[in-house]
């Protein structure tokens, strides 16, 4: 009996050793966890505090700041309505900035950056940060940082306009290279002539003057074309070019189109106008939609030696829109060359006559309308080009 006891007691003394050993374990790992807690706090502390930070959480509707905007409440915390804070925000960001601070938001990470008037002073970029997730006790639990980024902004706006600065300077750069190139190959050719022409050493039969006054007149039209695209590219571009837009039945003015060409194109060619249903309106500029259209059917005459140039026009009822098309059965172009068609000085074939500033000027044109330019190509097949723009249908 005595035996028994004695087990008993220290199989106790053994359960009450071991328990307060697990009780001093556990006590020490939560001094270890609230130390490296407190740590924490006074890292992102120091951090918030050098970086023009504030540190929010959202219980209910309301954001608790430890400091708001450098002022300090009585409290431990400062106290801001979701409400009063949406108020300092600008309006275009409101309901990005309301989706975040929902209560019943999904679960995870968000970044808005936004602009906001805190002290009366005008607007200033801010970025919005937030974790949701739920606690240990099943809460849904929201957390976040509020960055001062006006200075970085700045900086990027400032990076913007230099790389907008080198890039202007780069292709004025390329453009006057190009354009000295393309004047100065005609230019050459009329002065070479001209002086052939006149010198009293040679002497030229009446067909070989015919020739050499038929390359002088060819190569002037050419330069004087040149430097009226140059110019109008120009006044496009500085905003000198103006554009009467009105309305415009968008048939009549193809029919128009349509029977001026009939009797310029190729008898070679098989000319064909497809029209679209229904009574279609546009509203833009007439004379520079003609021109458009004017070089896309002058540039399938001169690449189409056979088949068919198709002139036409349809609405895309879902869209509100009308597509005005050329199509051809000409040589085509490749999928390399259609990424750069619409660029500067291109030309498909440097040995035809032209400025190669054609298509760039119908595509600015275009874009200054508010339409956009498409084209479909297919090498040895033909191509199409395309330009849409916003349309009424009407019914009278």
């Amino acid at each position: 009996m005595v035996v028994s006891l004695g087990r008993r007691s220290l199989f106790v003394s053994c359960l009450l050793a071991f328990v307060t050993y697990l009780y001093w374990r556990e006590t020490q790992r939560k001094r270890n966890v609230l130390y490296a807690l407190e740590d924490e706090k006074e890292s992102l502390a120091l951090a918030v505090a050098g970086s023009d930070s504030y540190a929010w959480r959202l219980k209910k509707d309301k954001m608790i700041f430890d400091s708001f905007l450098g002022k300090k409440s009585d409290l431990e915390s400062y106290s801001l309505d979701v409400s009063v804070f949406c108020s300092f925000i600008h309006p275009s960001f409101l309901p990005q900035v309301e989706s975040i601070l929902h209560r019943d938001m999904i679960d995870g990470k968000r970044f808005v950056e936004l602009q906001c008037d805190f002290d009366g002073k005008g607007y200033q970029w801010w970025e919005l940060r937030c974790s949701t997730m739920k606690s240990i006790f099943g809460e849904q639990k929201t957390t976040g940082l509020l960055l001062n980024i006006e200075e970085y902004k700045k900086r990027e706006q400032e990076l913007i306009e230099a790389r907008e600065v080198a890039e202007k300077a780069e292709l004025k750069e390329s453009f006057l290279a190009n354009m000295s190139h393309e004047i100065r190959t005609p230019l050459n050719a009329i002065v070479g002539f001209s002086n052939l022409l006149a010198s009293p050493d040679m002497e030229f039969s009446d067909e070989e003057k015919k020739q050499f006054i038929d390359t002088i007149t060819r190569n002037n039209e050419l330069l004087l074309k040149l430097i009226n695209d140059i110019l109008e590219i120009s006044r496009i571009e500085s905003g000198y070019f103006s554009f009467n837009n009105e309305d415009w039945s968008l048939a009549a003015v193809v029919d128009e189109i349509y029977q001026t060409h009939s009797l310029l194109m190729p008898r070679t060619l098989e000319f064909s106008l497809e029209k679209g249903d229904g009574t279609v309106w546009v509203h833009l500029d007439r004379d520079r939609l003609v021109q458009v259209i004017t070089n896309f059917l002058n540039n399938a005459a001169k690449f189409t030696t056979k088949g068919y140039i198709k002139l036409g026009w349809n609405y895309v009822e879902e869209r509100h829109e009308v597509e005005l098309y050329v199509e051809d059965t000409g040589i085509g172009i490749s999928k390399s060359e259609q990424k750069v068609i619409f660029s500067r000085f291109y030309k498909k074939d440097e040995f035809v006559q032209g400025t190669g500033l054609g298509l760039f000027i119908c595509k600015v044109i275009v874009e200054k309308l508010g339409g956009r330019i498409a084209l479909s190509s297919e090498v040895g097949v033909g191509s199409r080009f395309s330009v849409f723009f916003s349309a009424e249908k009407r019914d009278f």
